[in-house]
């Protein structure tokens, strides 16, 4: 083999990895408990999807606006923003004034290969990110938690009820954690619903759930 021929499938094999990158390169851990994401997240609010659509990021839309020949841009490229009719305020960084009946932008990836996110449309649920753009926009992805339906215990939660000082999960051995599993006999999937990490007495974390017979394996729910 030359060394032309060589130097392109050198080429060639960088540009396939960095295509498999794109693939497969967002990939999201289990579901997380709503204390952990509240906790993780720069905002937390309760909306309504009103509408969603396809947009350059800002100053891209510009630049491509100016050739009208250009070829319409892939997906990739794109980011796919929301209008949402903010209901509730959990959350949100302290530079930001949210008021429900607030109509707010969010905006992520189109492509879920780039960790784009994806809200339903007409549907009212709670959603959380990383903060909001220069653009006054609330930013998320593939990983940020959303929700709908939630229980009287975690509206409870998120409206005061859930302390940062324990993680439902943590990577970090300086936090106090309570992990989904070390709660024997109780549904995994109720936790989620009902169940609240806090401090006890001796600085540990441990679960307390608020409907503890539901919570038991095996339970008929409704």
């Amino acid at each position: 083999m030359g060394r032309k021929q060589g130097m392109r499938l050198i080429t060639l094999l960088f540009i396939l990895s960095l295509m498999q990158c794109a693939c497969f390169g967002c990939q999201c851990r289990r579901k997380r408990h709503l204390q952990e994401a509240f906790c993780g997240s720069a905002f937390v609010i309760n909306g309504k999807v009103i509408t969603d659509q396809l947009k350059l990021p800002i100053g891209r839309e510009l630049q491509n606006s100016t050739v009208p020949t250009t070829p319409q841009p892939p997906l990739w490229k794109f980011d796919r923003i929301y209008d949402v009719n903010v209901t509730e305020v959990f959350k949100v960084p302290v530079n930001v004034v949210l008021n429900p009946g607030d109509v707010i932008q969010a905006v992520t990836r189109a492509a879920g290969s780039l960790c784009g996110g994806y809200l339903p449309l007409d549907t009212e649920l709670t959603i959380t990110g990383g903060g909001v753009n220069d653009h006054g926009q609330l930013t998320f992805g593939l990983c940020s938690h959303t929700e709908q339906g939630l229980t009287s215990y975690q509206l409870k939660g998120l409206r005061g009820g859930y302390s940062c000082e324990c993680l439902t999960e943590s990577r970090s051995f300086k936090k106090l954690q309570c992990l989904l599993n070390t709660l024997p006999g109780y549904n995994t999937d109720c936790l989620l619903k009902y169940g609240v990490c806090k401090k006890v007495q001796n600085q540990t974390c441990e679960w307390e759930v608020g409907i503890h017979d539901a919570c038991v394996y095996n339970p008929v729910i409704g």
